[in-house]
């Protein structure tokens, strides 16, 4: 039996038994043995607490740029999970120019940042839960270098 697969050149005719053999299932107590491992690895780490302490960080940091960036309107998040959303003056429009800016200056300094948003006026962050304090610190410089240089 042959079976058709399109293509974006063209329709090309490959036996069935070329096709990829579906993954097979994982059985509930191969699902529970896998929750119950990453719930242990959590405790046992103190990702919970250690996302608490990245947000407390991010925040505290953030709100230093926006006292001198008027562009950043809110800053938000849970946890390690931040946003930062910039405005135009008044505080009321998005502004997305100014944020793929930021995004922008912060590629060329090594930092990857997501923008976000309906009107992508968004600046996402969600470190890894295990970075180093050193490296946060470092990454939060780069990104208040960035807002310093389109921002002001």
């Amino acid at each position: 039996m042959r079976l058709m697969l399109a293509t974006a050149a063209s329709l090309v005719a490959a036996p069935l038994s070329a096709q990829p053999t579906p993954a097979p299932r994982a059985d509930t107590t191969q699902i529970r043995a896998a929750a119950l491992g990453a719930i242990d690895t959590i405790e046992r780490l103190g990702l919970a607490d250690r996302a608490r302490h990245i947000g407390q960080t991010m925040q505290s940091r953030l709100r230093e740029i926006a006292a001198r960036h008027p562009v950043v309107g809110d800053i938000r998040g849970r946890g390690a999970m931040i946003a930062v959303e910039l405005v135009g003056p008044g505080g009321l429009e998005p502004d997305p120019e100014t944020t793929k800016a930021v995004a922008a200056a912060c590629h060329r300094r090594g930092l990857v940042v997501l923008t976000a948003g309906t009107f992508g006026n968004v600046l996402r962050f969600l470190p890894p839960l295990v970075i180093p304090d050193a490296l946060l610190e470092e990454g939060l410089d780069l990104l208040g270098e960035a807002f310093d240089e389109v921002a002001n």
